[in-house]
């Protein structure tokens, strides 16, 4: 289901927005309904920016208990790098000092 919300959003963005990373946070209540869904970064061909304040100030804001990370690859690599784990463990850690659970990290194209 997420797969198939995102693919529709970054096929809607323009050409020039398709070739570079994005990165989304998908805020959820406890049962895992969709609270919210924010864009926090359009990134390069090859990196975008993951500010954990950013994606926890979100998160209390938006009083969202899980979440849910998702980015493309433009290159179509589904494999992450890494970066991407380095930056998922630390969002992992900060979300159990929060009580907020990263339910997954999702990468596409």
């Amino acid at each position: 289901m997420i797969y198939k919300i995102m693919q529709r959003i970054l096929k809607s963005k323009d050409k020039l927005s398709q070739d570079k990373e994005h990165l989304w946070v998908m805020l959820l209540d406890n049962s895992l309904q969709i609270k919210s869904l924010e864009l926090l970064g359009i990134g390069t061909i090859n990196e975008v920016l993951l500010s954990p304040m950013e994606i926890f100030s979100i998160a209390f804001q938006k009083r969202a208990v899980k979440l849910v990370l998702i980015h493309n690859h433009p290159s179509g690599n589904l494999l992450p790098s890494a970066e991407d784990i380095d930056s998922t463990d630390q969002i992992i850690q900060l979300g159990k000092m929060h009580s907020i659970l990263l339910v997954d990290k999702l990468i596409i194209r």
